[in-house]
């Protein structure tokens, strides 16, 4: 085995292993998650539009609703949706949108952590793309394959796939795919470890959602630039980014987002030694969780603020916060917040009894 192989190997193994649920940097914001291509602004236009036949109009209406209900995190209803697009949008003849929602129903799959149904679709979809010379559908699907191959642990496949893509898309011409082509392989390197490639990829996406004018594109590439700064040797250098980021997150009001971006500033502060400001960061993400009831949220804030209490010393507290937020999500019914909560106990446990035997 080559020195290549042998890398690639150890790349895929380390995928599994974070595949099993081991936080990485910027878990709440990289390949894993199944966030919209963000068309919805593009399609509420197409819906508005009298020279439009009235199916694609209808079909743009029902695309709004999946796309939204997708960044609720409503995968069930997403799927719905998107399948009454789908059907509308093929009685239409309209292959761009027909393409686009495709793309919806594959992320909700994905969501659903439905790894079989995501790739049964993509490689359908992408098989008759290939036989009808659909290329808008290729390209579309094979961005969709690269993104499954990631979830599941075939990321040199995917890099592969991503790259495929992208080229399509520049051939295209369609400059909002290719930036988001982009943005899914800088994270696919994110996953890989290879910041220098992640943060080429993620600049390169962030200077296409600028001539765009796209700023939540252009906020989720600044994300990723900023985490792919932290991988490197200086992760402090990665504050100043991620700082401008959460501006543009909250200028949108995109609460996810922002959450990301301050558990990544946490994530920052506790590399760099500083847990009283990882603290403070965490809290605030936990604070905008919670009002924003976004129980992923407030448990990855969670566990980064539980972090920053053991480093610094204080794992009484940590531990006592973590019991709160378990007998807070259990009162409410919200058992994905408890068991975030229960795993964050543990944590300080574990921390209470290594300091106890040192």
């Amino acid at each position: 085995m080559d020195s290549r192989s042998a890398r690639d190997n150890e790349k895929e193994k380390k995928c599994e292993i974070l595949s099993e649920g081991v936080r990485w940097v910027g878990s709440l914001r990289g390949s894993v998650d199944a966030l919209s291509d963000g068309l919805g602004c593009i399609y509420s236009g197409l819906a508005d539009d009298d020279s439009m036949g009235f199916k694609s109009r209808e079909g743009a209406v029902l695309f709004c609703a999946a796309e939204g209900h997708l960044n609720e995190e409503m995968p069930d209803e997403a799927i719905k949706a998107a399948k009454d697009a789908l059907a509308v949008f093929k009685e239409a003849g309209d292959s761009k949108g027909y393409a686009d929602t495709l793309r919806i129903i594959v992320s909700a799959y994905r969501m659903q952590q439905d790894k079989k149904s995501a790739l049964d679709i993509v490689k359908e979809e992408l098989e008759k793309a290939k036989a009808s010379g659909d290329a808008g559908l290729e390209a579309s699907m094979m961005l969709s394959l690269g993104e499954v191959n990631v979830m599941i642990c075939k990321t040199v496949d995917a890099v592969k796939n991503l790259e495929g893509a992208l080229k399509m898309f520049r051939t295209t011409g369609n400059k909002k795919m290719e930036a988001t082509a982009q943005l899914s392989l800088a994270e696919t390197f994110l996953v890989r470890d290879d910041s220098i490639a992640a943060l080429t990829a993620a600049e390169a996406a962030a200077d296409i959602f600028k001539d765009l004018e796209d700023a939540r594109g252009q906020a989720r590439a600044q994300l990723a630039i900023a985490q792919a700064i932290m991988k490197s040797e200086v992760p402090q250098d990665a504050v100043g980014v991620a700082k401008r980021a959460l501006a543009m997150a909250q200028d949108l009001g995109d609460v996810r987002m922002q959450v990301a971006i301050q558990c990544l500033l946490a994530e920052v502060q506790l590399e760099s030694e500083d847990p009283p400001e990882a603290a403070r960061c965490a809290s605030q993400a936990l604070q905008v969780s919670r009002k924003a009831n976004y129980t992923k949220g407030a448990g990855a804030a969670l566990t980064r603020l539980i972090a920053a209490h053991v480093d610094s010393g204080d794992v009484r507290r940590a531990l006592g916060q973590s019991r709160d937020a378990a007998s807070y999500y259990r009162s409410q019914g919200n058992k994905r917040g408890e068991a975030d909560a229960q795993d964050a106990m543990v944590e300080a446990l574990l921390a209470e009894k290594d300091r106890e035997e040192a």
